[in-house]
C-alpha cells in the first residue's frame, strides 16, 4: 500500500501557503520588467562607447542579441528555481499540506519565465538539453514540439528518435487529498501527437499514437502498433 509523506501544520506552512505563493504571482511578472530593461540599458551604454565606425553595427546586432540574452536569463531564472524550490521529484505520494505540494505547484507560476525559450527552440533538438537540465529524460535525436505547459518534468522518460507533438502531459493527481507522481515513459522512435499522457503510462518503441488519444495510468501501449482514442485502443 502507498503511504504518503506525512507533515504537521506548521507556523512555517501557513505563512508559505498564504503569503509567498500568492505573491509568487506578481514575482513572475518582475523578470518580463527588470531583465529587458537592464540589458537595454546596458546596450544604449555601450553604444556610446564605441567608436563611430562600429556604432552602426551594433545597431544591428543589438536587437537579435538582446533577444537572446532576455530568453535566456529568464531560462536560467526558472531553472534555479526549479532546483532551489522543488529540486529532484521522485515518484511518490504528498498530503496536501506537505510543503512540497506548495513548492511544486509554484513552477506553474513561474512556467511563464521558461516558456519564450521554449518556443522558439521548439522543434529542434536544441531543446532537449533545457529538458534534461529541467529533470526529463530525453533521448538522443528526439523533438518535442509545442510544449506550452508545465508538467512533472523529473517524471517524463523518453527515448531515442521519438517525436512527441502537443502532449498534454498529466503526470500527478490528487486522489483522497493525496498528491501522487508517477512517471511516464515515450518508447524509442514512438510518434505521439495532440493527445494526453497520464502519469504511469508507457508507449512502447515504435508506437503512433493518433491525435485525441488519452493514455491512462497503467496502459501500456505495444511496440511498433498504431493506437487511438479515448480510451485508447489498437487500429492495427
Amino acid at each position: 500500500a502507498e503511504t504518503a509523506h506525512e507533515a504537521q501544520p506548521t507556523f512555517l506552512n501557513f505563512i508559505f501557503r498564504s503569503v509567498f505563493v500568492e505573491l509568487a504571482r506578481g514575482v513572475a511578472r518582475i523578470p518580463f520588467y527588470v531583465v529587458p530593461m537592464f540589458l537595454v540599458g546596458s546596450s544604449v551604454y555601450a553604444h556610446r562607447q564605441l567608436h563611430l565606425e562600429f556604432q552602426t553595427l551594433f545597431l544591428l546586432a543589438a536587437p537579435p542579441l538582446i533577444l537572446w540574452a532576455t530568453v535566456a536569463i529568464w531560462f536560467v531564472l526558472f531553472l534555479c528555481a526549479k532546483w532551489l524550490v522543488v529540486g529532484r521529484a521522485t515518484e511518490s505520494t504528498y498530503v496536501t499540506r506537505d510543503p512540497f505540494v506548495q513548492q511544486n505547484f509554484l513552477m506553474w507560476r513561474l512556467w511563464s519565465w521558461a516558456l519564450p525559450i521554449f518556443s522558439l527552440l521548439g522543434g529542434t533538438t536544441a531543446l532537449n538539453p533545457l529538458l534534461r537540465v529541467l529533470g526529463a529524460h530525453v533521448g538522443e535525436g528526439t523533438l518535442v514540439l509545442n510544449q506550452r505547459r508545465y508538467f512533472d518534468m523529473d517524471m517524463l522518460h523518453i527515448g531515442t528518435n521519438a517525436v512527441v507533438n502537443s502532449i498534454k502531459w498529466q503526470l500527478h493527481t490528487f486522489e483522497d487529498s493525496v498528491l501522487k507522481l508517477y512517471p511516464a515513459r515515450i518508447g524509442d522512435g514512438a510518434l505521439v501527437s495532440h493527445s494526453t499522457i497520464v502519469g504511469g503510462a508507457s508507449i512502447g518503441d515504435g508506437a503512433t499514437l493518433l491525435p485525441g488519444s488519452c493514455v491512462m495510468k497503467g496502459e501500456e501501449l505495444a511496440d511498433w502498433k498504431i493506437y487511438s482514442g479515448s480510451p485508447v485502443a489498437p487500429i492495427s
